[in-house]
């Protein structure tokens, strides 16, 4: 029998078992960028403790300034090569709650899918690596020595793990870096993900009044922080899509005709991609076809905007504010300090008059 058959004579075996342990790691309210949830990021942690000394992980929990990071190890065959494999236990916040059609952290399966905060990224393919590793282990197969890291800040910048870093680089040392934390192809084939782009991230916020102002006395007078945001924001991209941001493209390294090649093996279905989203493939650069946009050139995108009323009804105000969340996706070439440098003194560049600019939360 080869590992795939063994692993999946696991999964069949053990499902209900690997169901109930799925729904124990979604119940914990592991959102690590909330300080407020130590306690529950502590707890997930300690029973990621429990489950790996089974499969003869020797395992330490470490303090940090945020939240605890796992560092786990078993010994392989002889000779056999390290691999590092990291993972997050923490998750993104669940609002907006009433979008939910269930709790977030009381998992539900509903149609052969499970529901809840979590219940994908990550620890659903963190527990499905485990638990295909348990099976491996169980079948008495040989492994390499395994290293594992679980991150309790991957959402939010893994600050804690980063700062560890320079302390932890021999304990760390490994041949192969494995991130459990990608996808299944749409087709449904397994896939092994080769690289992910990298991220910058960002808050942007335009003052402009000492309070909200009526617009029928005020507007025609009064710059509009709502509008002026709109129109800052616009500066990012050209007409074709394409990052407008000067130099932030030069010196990105292109992809090679095999890696070119690999990408498009499988042709990119249009129609699935809009049947699972809702909406067709058009973002981005529009003169490059959607596989080299999704896993070969960067991105800036506007994650969250909020300004004035947005309530039932009508308010009519001129808002005092106007904040933006910005996150870019970085590609090989591109150092994620200078990227960042550049968008800022792009959008200082693009400040509207009359308005304050602030940039706050930067993070590369």
């Amino acid at each position: 029998m080869n590992a795939a058959e063994i692993v999946a004579r696991h999964f069949d075996s053990q499902r209900e078992r690997i169901l109930s342990d799925w729904f124990d790691l979604i119940r914990f309210p592991t959102i690590g960028t909330e300080p407020e949830r130590l306690g529950d990021c502590s707890r997930c942690t300690a029973w990621f403790r429990r489950y790996l000394k089974q499969l003869g992980f020797e395992v330490e929990v470490c303090l940090t300034d945020g939240q605890p990071v796992l560092l786990a190890d078993r010994k392989g065959a002889a000779n056999a090569p390290a691999v590092l494999i990291y993972g997050h236990y923490d998750v993104q916040p669940a609002d907006p709650l009433d979008q939910w059609l269930s709790p977030p952290f009381e998992p539900q399966l509903r149609d052969g899918r499970v529901y809840g905060r979590g219940a994908q990224d990550n620890k659903g393919q963190l527990l499905a690596l485990l638990e295909g590793m348990s099976a491996l282990i169980a079948a008495g197969r040989p492994l390499p020595h395994i290293r594992l890291v679980l991150d309790g800040e991957e959402e939010s910048g893994s600050n804690a793990l980063r700062a560890k870093l320079p302390e932890w680089k021999r304990r760390l040392a490994a041949d192969v870096l494995l991130a459990c934390d990608t996808s299944m192809h749409p087709s449904g084939r397994m896939a092994i993900t080769a690289g992910l782009r990298g991220i910058v991230h960002l808050t942007v916020t335009l003052d402009g009044p000492r309070h909200d102002l009526h617009s029928g006395t005020h507007g025609g007078l009064a710059p509009n922080p709502a509008t002026a945001m709109a129109r800052l924001l616009a500066t990012l991209h050209g007409d074709d899509g394409s990052i407008a941001v000067s130099g932030f493209l030069d010196r990105i390294e292109p992809p090679s005709a095999r890696e070119l090649e690999l990408a498009q093996a499988v042709p990119f279905d249009v129609k699935a991609y809009a049947a699972e989203t809702g909406v067709e493939p058009l973002g981005g650069e529009r003169n490059l076809p959607p596989s080299v946009r999704a896993g070969f050139r960067p991105t800036v995108e506007v994650n969250g905007m909020i300004s004035g009323y947005t309530g039932a009804g009508t308010k009519t105000i001129i808002p005092a504010n106007a904040t933006a969340k910005l996150t870019a996706r970085l590609c090989p070439g591109q150092d994620p300090p200078r990227a960042l440098e550049q968008i800022v003194a792009h959008l200082k560049a693009h400040a509207p008059a009359g308005l304050r600019l602030t940039i706050a939360e930067t993070h590369d």
